[in-house]
């Protein structure tokens, strides 16, 4: 009886561990034009991260393996920062950061309605990172895209944008230009995020 009790205490630990990795987990993406399918870059760009914590999600450049003095606020969102877009799965809204850090006065919160895209799901399928990735079609921003999504984890994040799809991207390709972000690490935890609030907010309508 002890050994059926002590079984079931694991299963309940471990399921409620999964849970918390589908719901709080840390994307690395890099992005680069690429010349053909073999997915080497051509002039990459810096890696960035996605931070998801339940239904908040934060995507950033981290600053690793920079000089400046300037630390990347913790929790994300408390505090100024160079480049990001914080997301609010609950009521769809995006915010983002203006002005620079020397001139405090001229920061500003922008929050906008945000764009989720209308698409188009194939019957494609391959795999990112150990996941089972869905590819679809459509539009977002005003720019023609093809990406890659799983179900394995929650919210539609993806890099720099928040889709009503139900799983987070893994790699995005815009037709107009070539360009294609990929993720290639996945960590099942994530740095605590707020909503940001440290400086003067307004609403633009786009």
């Amino acid at each position: 009886m002890k050994c059926i009790r002590t079984l079931m205490i694991v299963v309940f630990l471990f399921q409620g561990f999964v849970l918390a990795a589908q719901n709080n987990y840390t994307i690395t993406y890099r992005s680069s034009f690429y010349a053909d399918d073999s997915l080497e870059p051509q002039r990459p760009f810096r890696p960035f991260k996605l931070f998801v914590q339940d239904t908040f999600a934060y995507c950033t450049y981290t600053g690793e393996n920079s000089k400046s003095k300037v630390k990347m606020p913790v929790p994300l969102g408390s505090g100024w920062w160079a480049k990001w877009d914080f997301f609010n799965r609950k009521n769809n809204a995006n915010l983002f950061q203006e002005g620079l850090y020397d001139k405090p006065k001229q920061w500003r919160l922008i929050e906008r309605v945000n764009d989720t895209g209308t698409w188009t799901i194939t019957g494609e399928k391959k795999v990112i990172m150990g996941l089972e990735c869905t590819k679809a079609t459509g539009e977002i921003r005003k720019k023609k895209q093809t990406i890659w999504f799983t179900t394995e984890l929650k919210g539609g994040y993806g890099p720099y944008m928040m889709t009503n799809l139900p799983g987070p991207i893994l790699e995005r390709i815009n037709e107009e230009d070539g360009f294609r972000t990929i993720a290639y690490e996945i960590m099942y935890y994530s740095l605590p995020i707020v909503e940001p609030n440290y400086c003067k907010k307004i609403f633009r309508k786009e």
